[in-house]
Order: structure tokens, then C-alpha cells, then sequence
């Protein structure tokens, strides 16, 4: 019933007063159904969303709150916190959603955020999409969310992301207009796939790959960069 300023300064203070779990923050909790019934309501989203968070609340309304906050965008900041919150609380029932994120408007931490969770999930029904938001140029999207499409990959490894390997091979020599790179994440990446990854390097480099050829042919690759660098990766093997 408070007035909007009002209000947000008692959600802000809740936020502050529910975090532990001492007999203050317990109390202080009980108002978690209230926050979600705010949320519902279209009142102080953004404030509702970091509230819950601080308060580590992972009740079904909570986590059905912060699935659909990751896609408001109205509310970037507080998008991003509930995607990372979706993944430190191992809500995998929202990894069709958070991969979602990628192919949207919503700004490029948000969709980082959103494959942040993602990766801690390790979940193979996902590696088709990740390796799509993988392939994609670095002219088209941030290079951070291809390297990070890398590092989800890695996690999940062999043989589940086996697929990937060509593209995990064409991440180590992606560079975007600014010079930044998704060589690290994607050796990384590579090295967890050990013996499947030796063999996906050495078909790069002896040209086997047709895929990994016809793409360093079309990025005007000087020649001999993929074996040279391949060489580099295969070396850590």
C-alpha cells in the first residue's frame, strides 16, 4: 500500500535485512511471497529481483520470477543478476530460456550472464546452440559470448560436445575489430577433450578439415596460420 518511493526504500531495506540467516534475516524472509506478488504486479521489478537474490531465496515462485526477469528490458542490471542467480542455484529447468537470451535484444551482459549459468550446468542438450552462438562472427556479436560458448563446451566435453570440435579449433584464431580474442578459452576448452582434440588439431593442420579450410580461407587467413597455431594448442595436449 506504500507510495512508490516509499516502497522501494522498504524492499531496499528488506534486501539488506534478509541476507544470513539469523532470527532478523528470518523475519525479514517471510516477505519473499509478498516481494513475488510485487513483481507479479509490475511494481519495483528491478528492486524486487535484487532483493530476492540477497535474501538467496530459491523457492518455485522465486526462481519462476528470475527466469522471466532475464528477458525484461526495462530492467538490464537486474536481468543480469537473475541470470547468474539462476545458475548459482542450479536451475537447469531454465536453460532453455537462458540460452534464449543470446538471440534476443537484451544487452551483452546479459547475455553473458545468461551463459555464465549456462556453462555451470554442463548440459549436453545444449551444445547444438552453443555451438551456433560458437560459429557466429565476431562482426554480428560480442567475442566475450563466443568465448564463453567455448568454455560451456569444454565443461561439458567428450563425447557429448565431440561436434564442436571444429568449431572449438576455429575459436583459437577468432579476433574481433578491436584485437580482443577467444584464443584462451577456446585451448582451454580444447584440452579437456584431450585425445578427440589432438585428433581435431592435427586434421586442421593437415588441412583434413574441410570445415576448419573453407572457413581460414574465407577470414583471408595468411597461410600457415592454422598450422602454426593449431601446432601451439597441440603442443599443451
Amino acid at each position: 500500500q506504500l507510495k512508490s518511493t516509499q516502497r522501494t526504500v522498504a524492499i531496499k531495506k528488506l534486501a539488506t535485512m534478509g541476507v544470513g540467516d539469523s532470527e532478523k534475516a528470518k523475519k525479514a524472509q517471510t516477505a519473499i511471497p509478498r516481494l513475488v506478488k510485487l513483481y507479479d504486479a509490475d511494481k519495483d521489478r528491478g528492486e524486487v529481483v535484487l532483493a530476492l537474490i540477497s535474501m538467496a531465496a530459491k523457492d518455485a515462485e522465486t526462481l519462476r520470477v528470475m527466469t522471466t526477469a532475464i528477458t525484461d528490458k526495462n530492467e538490464m542490471g537486474a536481468a543480469a543478476a537473475a541470470a547468474d542467480y539462476l545458475g548459482d542455484a542450479g536451475h537447469k529447468a531454465a536453460v532453455k530460456q537462458l540460452i534464449a537470451v543470446v538471440d534476443t535484444e537484451m544487452e551483452d551482459e546479459v547475455k553473458a550472464a545468461a551463459l555464465r549459468a549456462v556453462l555451470k550446468f554442463k548440459d549436453p542438450s545444449t551444445v547444438d546452440d552453443l555451438i551456433r552462438i560458437l560459429d557466429r562472427s565476431v562482426d554480428q556479436q560480442w567475442i566475450h559470448l563466443n568465448a564463453l560458448a567455448c568454455k560451456a563446451l569444454g565443461e561439458i566435453g567428450s563425447p557429448e560436445a565431440d561436434k564442436a570440435l571444429s568449431s572449438l579449433v576455429k575459436g583459437i584464431f577468432m579476433r574481433d575489430k578491436f584485437s580482443r580474442m577467444a584464443f584462451r578459452d577456446c585451448a582451454v576448452a580444447l584440452l579437456k577433450f584431450r585425445t578427440a582434440a589432438a585428433k581435431a588439431l592435427i586434421a586442421a593442420i593437415t588441412g583434413e578439415d574441410k570445415i576448419v579450410a573453407k572457413w581460414s580461407q574465407d577470414q583471408g587467413h595468411v597461410t600457415g596460420l592454422i598450422p602454426e597455431e593449431a601446432s601451439k594448442v597441440l603442443g599443451l595436449i
